[in-house]
């Protein structure tokens, strides 16, 4: 369900990296709270791409907003250009 959710998400995005929030405002200010999130996503990613019949293949960085949108920015340059 939630690699559904993904997808039906990635159509919305041109480039093949899209942003998913976690968390809110007063979330992980305590580093326990960042390595479980970190460690149960990965665990997830790790599932996916460990079956070739789901097609799918997952790369994850988890960054600020501001990396996001700077990477974001390069990659639609980059396609614009050619």
């Amino acid at each position: 369900m939630l690699l559904e959710q993904y997808r039906k998400k990635a159509q919305l995005y041109r480039t093949n990296v899209i942003l998913t929030p976690l968390g809110d405002d007063f979330r992980y200010d305590h580093t326990s709270e960042w390595d479980a999130q970190y460690n149960n996503y990965q665990k997830i990613f790790d599932y996916w791409n460990s079956k070739p019949n789901l097609y799918v293949e997952v790369s994850h960085c988890f960054v600020i907003v501001a990396r996001y949108i700077v990477m974001l920015s390069v990659m639609l340059l980059a396609w614009h250009f050619c």
